[in-house]
């Protein structure tokens, strides 16, 4: 993932990617991004709170979301 790049919402279990006010899980939630959706990278990486965080801009406007769970899960991932 980099800034100016795409990237694509996955493996949310068909629930909607948080999209926060800033990065961190203390922001509040600001939107959300559609599994399957292509998403715009506008800001980032900035660690917080054991997460990645990207800003992103999808259909429904911009926020921060996590790039991938504790566990290793990956929500965001990278469109050629």
């Amino acid at each position: 993932l980099a800034v100016g790049g795409r990237a694509q919402v996955t493996n949310t279990e068909g629930r909607a990617l948080r999209g926060r006010a800033a990065p961190g899980l203390g922001a509040p939630v600001r939107g959300s991004f559609a599994e399957g959706e292509q998403v715009q990278l506008l800001e980032g990486p900035v660690p917080a709170d054991g997460y990645i965080w990207w800003r992103l801009e999808g259909r429904n406007g911009a926020a921060w979301a996590a790039q991938q769970s504790l566990e290793g899960v990956v929500w965001l991932m990278p469109v050629e």
